[in-house]
């Protein structure tokens, strides 16, 4: 699979079992995220990775962020987080670009080009996810394309 640059899947159980160092894209459905980063380790595309979307995504916001800091080549990010208000303000915090700071997480680029947000339960702070929105703007005007998909 050498050649592979798209890779989606429902269960990751049998991704250390893969070797995909062209992936670009990787679509993970569920939120069975402990098992991605050894997977983009050993496939070595964690560097080279362009979009992840982790659809359903039940992971803890600190999982999240930990995908986030090792895919420094991210532009694209869609993500359909089911993670409970607590974990979503956290996620969204993380995401937003201090005003005195030029380095923006997603991770350590300002190539971030399109932001999906998901949240079937609606229970997003708008306000921070608008205030963290601007901030990327400010920091980094690469954001092209936005989607915000509510309740």
């Amino acid at each position: 699979m050498l050649q592979l640059r798209r890779l989606v899947t429902t269960s990751a159980s049998f991704l250390l079992h893969l070797n995909t160092p062209a992936l670009l894209d990787r679509h993970v459905h569920g939120g069975d995220l402990e098992l991605i980063l050894p997977f983009l380790y050993h496939s070595k595309c964690a560097g080279t990775l362009t979009s992840i979307t982790p659809f359903k995504c039940e992971a803890p916001a600190s999982q999240v962020l930990g995908l986030l800091h090792e895919t420094p080549a991210l532009t694209k990010l869609a993500i359909g987080f089911l993670g409970p208000l607590t974990e979503t303000t956290l996620l969204i915090a993380a995401l937003t670009v201090p005003s005195s700071e030029r380095h923006i997480i997603c991770p350590r680029s300002n190539c971030l080009t399109s932001l999906s947000w998901g949240d079937r339960n609606d229970t997003i702070d708008r306000k921070a996810f608008v205030d963290m929105v601007e901030s990327r703007w400010r920091a980094a005007p690469r954001l092209r394309f936005l989607g915000l998909y509510l309740g």
